[in-house]
């Protein structure tokens, strides 16, 4: 999974995963939250780890952040 700043082309997601579960995708996610704060928008590929029934609770995860 890799997650692209759009403005500088940094990567701030760059894993390797066996499955691409949105539970898994949550977790990398909150992880480049937590290293790198909050982005304004957030663009997707719209695979089904995205748009799955399943995803709702990948939408809701909690980072830990306030």
């Amino acid at each position: 999974m890799t997650g692209v700043d759009d403005h500088s082309r940094f990567a701030v997601i760059a894993t390797v995963m066996v499955r691409a579960t949105g539970r898994a995708v949550c977790l990398a996610f909150a992880d480049a939250l937590r290293r790198y704060g909050i982005p304004d928008e957030v663009l997707t590929d719209n695979g089904k780890q995205f748009t799955a029934a399943s995803a709702a609770a990948a939408r809701s995860c909690s980072t830990g952040l306030p």
